[in-house]
């Protein structure tokens, strides 16, 4: 019973930190997105993916003006994605570079306080570039 508790108050903590800074638990439902895919894997660049990786975890949306990659429920919950560094949203007059590598697509972008970068595996790597690079 005890665990049971603990267990409840680290979802509800992690729920409300989420709901406050504005992440998403689930994959939002939208009809203007110019690409969206599911079920990807990403990780930061400089990880290479061999140590933390959202593995088909993931989702994309991209709409007119913004980039969204998130981890879907129930891997977005207990702030697993924020402390291991999984998950990555954007204006798209942030991005710096977009490319494809034999993995997937590097993106790089300013960040807050400093340039960020990721890959993510999605099956249509061009579709992905042109969707990022339209602003």
């Amino acid at each position: 019973m005890e665990s049971f508790l603990i267990i409840t108050s680290v979802f509800l903590v992690s729920s409300a930190v989420r709901a406050l800074i504005g992440y998403p638990i689930r994959c939002p439902k939208s009809d203007n997105l110019d690409f969206e895919t599911k079920w990807v894997t990403g990780y930061p660049a400089f990880i290479r993916g061999l140590i933390i990786s959202g593995a088909n975890c993931m989702w994309v949306q991209i709409t007119k003006e913004k980039v969204s990659i998130r981890t879907h429920f129930p891997f977005s919950i207990f702030l697993v994605p924020e402390f291991f560094g999984l998950g990555w949203e954007f204006r798209k007059e942030k991005l710096i570079h977009c490319s494809k590598t034999p993995w997937g697509v590097r993106v790089r972008y300013r960040g807050r306080f400093i340039e960020r970068e990721f890959v993510v595996h999605v099956g249509d790597k061009d579709g992905f570039i042109e969707a990022v690079s339209n602003a």
